[in-house]
This record gives C-alpha cells, sequence and structure tokens, in this order.
C-alpha cells in the first residue's frame, strides 16, 4: 500500500495534516496488533473538520551560537492550524505565505529597539495611522523596549515576552487594558 504524502510545499509554504493517536469509544487509544503501536488519524474540530498544520519558511539565516561557530537555520513564520479541506488549507496557506513574502532576514538581525524605531520611522512616514494613535503605539513599545530592547529580534521568544508583560504588570505603571495594548503593538 502507498503511503500517503505526508506535506504538501506551496511555495514558502507548506501543509501537512495533524495526527493524533486514535480513540476507542472509551478513551484508550487504538493499538495496532501488528506493530504494537497507536494506530493515528487526523485531528479533526467538533464538526468534523479536518485539521491542517500550516508552516511559511522565510529563509535561511546565520547565527552564532554560544561557542562562536556560525551556523544556518531556516527562519519561520509561526505555524497555524487550519480546520477544513484540504483545497481550503492550500488557500489559506497562500494567502499565509503571501503576508510574509515582504520579509527581509538581515532586519531581523536588528534589536528590538531598533526595530521599534525603523517601525514607527515607517508609520510616521507612511502616515498610516493618526499622530495620537502613533503617539500610543510609542508609548506602548517603550514600555516593552524597557525589558527586551536590546535583544535581537531572532532571539525573541514567546518566554521573552510573556516574562516582560508580567513585569510590567507587577510594576503598577500599566492597567491591564494598557497591558493588552502593549502586547498587541509588540506583536
Amino acid at each position: 500500500m502507498a503511503r500517503r504524502k505526508q506535506r504538501e510545499n506551496y511555495g514558502n509554504g507548506s501543509v501537512s495534516p495533524i495526527m493524533v493517536a486514535k480513540l476507542d469509544r472509551n478513551g484508550n487509544p487504538v493499538i495496532d496488533k501488528a506493530t504494537g503501536k497507536p494506530v493515528k488519524a487526523q485531528k479533526k474540530n467538533k464538526q468534523g473538520q479536518p485539521a491542517w498544520r500550516i508552516c511559511v519558511t522565510l529563509g535561511m539565516e546565520e547565527y552564532t551560537d554560544e561557542l562562536g561557530r556560525k551556523l544556518r537555520r531556516q527562519a519561520k513564520a509561526p505555524q497555524k492550524t487550519f480546520y477544513g479541506t484540504l483545497e481550503e488549507a492550500r488557500d489559506f496557506c497562500a494567502k499565509y505565505s503571501a503576508q510574509y513574502e515582504h520579509i527581509d532576514l538581515s532586519a531581523a538581525k536588528m534589536t528590538f529597539s531598533k526595530a521599534c524605531a525603523a517601525w514607527t520611522d515607517y508609520m510616521r512616514n507612511t502616515n498610516s495611522v493618526a499622530d495620537r494613535t502613533l503617539k500610543d503605539y510609542i508609548h506602548q513599545l517603550k514600555l516593552m523596549e524597557q525589558h527586551i530592547g536590546s535583544k535581537l529580534l531572532l532571539d525573541v521568544k514567546a518566554l521573552d515576552i510573556d516574562n516582560a508583560i508580567t513585569d510590567i504588570r507587577a510594576t503598577g505603571k500599566a492597567g491591564s487594558v494598557t497591558v493588552n495594548k502593549v502586547f498587541t503593538a509588540t506583536k
């Protein structure tokens, strides 16, 4: 029997099924008698739609590890889960990868503070938002810069942002609405 293709690539994006252990009526995993391993089935939501993992590759990046060695790795956008048919997942993947086609990986090597400054300059020069809104964004990003401003964008992890948000809450300088706006502006 031919093995089903697990991942399909679409330009810089890929679609793959999300597999989980198949459960019997009692909620126990079904075990294959021949191999002794759990039987896998594609994950589905409550409406019975299959789940798909959408990945977008931004390109290769060079970085230096703790020992000073220069290495390369793939830079990826955050993965998304999509529920629906394979054709719908392919369309979603194409739209999702189109959002990232303008990304410049060399820009990801700047610090969070420099990225914030570049972003605010861009927003100011293109008149994308009102002056008052831009001032609010700058204030919100300044709160985050105090915690992760010196980190490279490549090195900023979700845990760093969670810790910064927790610290901002702990100082009492910002209420819960402002903290939510800080998180949104950081994204």
